[in-house]
Formats: structure tokens, sequence, C-alpha cells
């Protein structure tokens, strides 16, 4: 009875270290395979997380710009906002864009970014229709594991003659470093133009 004690122990105790170097091993295997995607790919640690949880779940790997979703549901938001007529204005006015379609990326000096091209009424749905896509955009910037903080800055379409909205972001350190200098520049910007126009309003109070 003993040795049979003994042996039912010492067979729990082989299983349980067992495990634990099978758990261990999958720890090194994983923080290995971390440490090659970002090798490969040049990102951060957070983002190659990202990565190998989309590899594990089966979602495909695209990039932040190209992903399906993201543009529908910027597009999903626009359309609540401008309605059904105006949207399919949108929707022509992409199918007929030559160069460029309405939602699109690039690169403005080292930073990248996405833009949206949409037309808007007065500034209170220029507000809301920024909020929202901004909003949007940094639920995907966050699910593809690189900062939320985004640079936002509506611009002109020259070849269509519409406005669009420019969200710059970063995907390194380095991009970081950048994004951070234009968002304290415009934080800046703003600030001394509010104080302008607080000035000027005093000014017309005491002319009064």
């Amino acid at each position: 009875m003993w040795r049979v004690s003994t042996l039912l122990i010492l067979a729990f105790g082989l299983g349980l270290l067992y495990i634990i170097f099978a758990f261990l091993i999958c720890i090194a295997v994983y923080y290995g395979v971390i440490k090659m995607i970002k090798m490969w790919s040049g990102c951060s640690d957070k983002e190659a997380t990202a990565k190998l949880k989309r590899f594990i779940n089966g979602t495909p790997n695209y990039k932040f710009e190209e992903d399906i979703g993201l543009q529908n549901e910027i597009w999903e938001n626009v359309k609540k906002i401008i309605g059904e007529k105006r949207f399919q204005q949108l929707i022509n006015l992409s199918t007929t864009a030559i160069n460029t379609p309405l939602f699109f990326s690039g690169v403005e000096g080292i930073l990248p970014f996405i833009g949206v091209a949409v037309y808007y009424t007065d500034n209170n749905e220029k507000q809301i229709l920024e909020n929202l896509i901004v909003n949007v955009a940094r639920k995907y910037l966050h699910i593809y594991g690189y900062d939320t903080a985004v640079l936002v800055v509506w611009k002109e379409r020259y070849d269509l003659m519409m406005p669009f909205l420019q969200i710059r972001y970063a995907r390194n350190e380095e991009e970081r470093k950048t994004l951070a200098i234009g968002i304290r520049n415009q934080r800046q910007i703003i600030s001394i133009h509010n104080s302008s126009i607080k000035d000027d309003t005093e000014d017309d109070e005491i002319d009064e």
C-alpha cells in the first residue's frame, strides 16, 4: 500500500513538473515569436503582440490603413450624419474619382496618415464628423497596437475641390516623437488663436 501511494505521489509530481516545464516552453516560444516579429517589421512590443493575436485568431493581418473594417465603419458613421441622399452623392463621386478614392492614405513628412474626403454643411456638422471619424480611427489604432494619439487637420482636395480630414498617426518611437511635437505645436497655435479672439472681444467691450 505504501509503495502504491509513493508511486502515485511520484507520478503526480512528475506530471506537475511536466506541466510547468511545458508552460515555461510556451512562454519562451511566445516571447521568441514576439521578438522575431519585432525584428522583421521593426514594430513595438504592443504592435507585435497585436499581430500575433490576429494570427492566432485567424484574423487577416491587414495594414491599419488598408483595413476594410476601418473604412466601412468610418463610412457607416458618415452616412448617419449626412443622410442617405448626400451619402449616395459621395458614393457616385468616389466611383468617378480617377486618381484617388475618397478614403486614402499616404505619408506627410515621416508621419503616415489616412484621409477622408467629405462635405459638411456647417461647423457643427464638421465637428461631429471629425469626432466620429477620429474615434473610429483611434479604435483601430488600438486594435493594431499603435498609440492612439493623432494629429487631426482639415485640408482641401484640389482635384475634387472638397475638404478632407487628415489623421496623422505613429507606428514607432521615432514617429511618436515627431507626432508629439506636431500635436504640441497645434495646441500652441490654437491657444494663441483663442487668446487673440478673447483680446479682440475685450477691446470691443471697452470701445462700447
